[in-house]
Parts: C-alpha cells; structure tokens; sequence
C-alpha cells in the first residue's frame, strides 16, 4: 500500500508510482500526505519543444527540491517520463550529504525505457494500475 511505502521510503530513498494509462495517483499521494499531517508540494512535469523540461521548469524544480530537501516536507513530481533530463538533478538531491529527515520524494511516471537506471534502483516502487471495472473504480473513490 501506499501508506506502506511511505513508511518504507526515507529522506534519500525516493517512492516511484509507475502509472498505468487514466490513473491519478496523485491525488492518492495528496490524501496521504493529508492524513499524515506532512505539507505536500507538487509540480507536474512537461514536455517542452525541445523534448524535456525547458529553463523555467528546470529553476522550479531546483528551487522545490533545494527548499524542500533542507526545510523538510513531502515533493510530488508528476510525469517524470515527461522531463527525464532533469531526473539526474532529482538523483543528486537524494544524494546531498545534508537533507532534512522530513524530506520525501515521490515521483510519478509512466514506464520509459530511457527512465535513469540509478534512479529506478535507489526508489521503491509501486505499480499504480487502473481499476479492472467500473465497480472496482467506483470502490476505489
């Protein structure tokens, strides 16, 4: 369970949801985090014209990682398989020889044969799936 991984991850050991098509596991991460009392910061992660994050959203991402990583608090990065020139930065920010105990990485991505291998080893993982039917769905929400 999600609870589970959370409770698993650590301040350098990041949870990655590998999302399967019409899944939002970030509101799944939302409703944790709420329920833990943790403060959650989210930035959603986009192609731009040159196949990976642009200048802007590469400065917001360092910026959230560096506040986030020595100031404590939950950090929800969607669609990483969106912005993979940036997931070496997200490596090295679990890797700084100071991080705030309360500092949790989560990142969302779909499956990318081009996802850094590194990355991928060092996280816990989770499969996000869609419901099988609607029943399941409706149960779900």
């Amino acid at each position: 369970s999600l609870s589970a991984c959370a409770a698993a991850a650590s301040a350098r050991v990041a949870v990655l949801l590998l999302l399967s098509s019409g899944v939002d596991a970030g509101a799944l991460v939302a409703d944790l985090a709420k329920r833990k009392k943790r403060r959650l910061r989210t930035l959603s992660l986009g192609n731009s014209a040159g196949g990976g994050a642009g200048k802007a959203q590469q400065s917001a991402v360092r910026k959230l990682l560096a506040a986030s990583a020595t100031q404590g608090g939950w950090v929800l990065l969607h669609n990483a398989h969106l912005a993979l020139n940036l997931m070496a930065e997200v490596q090295a920010t679990l890797e700084l020889d100071e991080i705030h105990e309360g500092f949790q990485l989560w990142i969302t991505t779909e499956p990318h044969a081009n996802f850094p291998a590194s990355l991928l080893h060092s996280s816990i993982k989770i499969a996000a799936e869609a419901p099988s039917s609607i029943r399941a769905g409706l149960m779900a929400s």
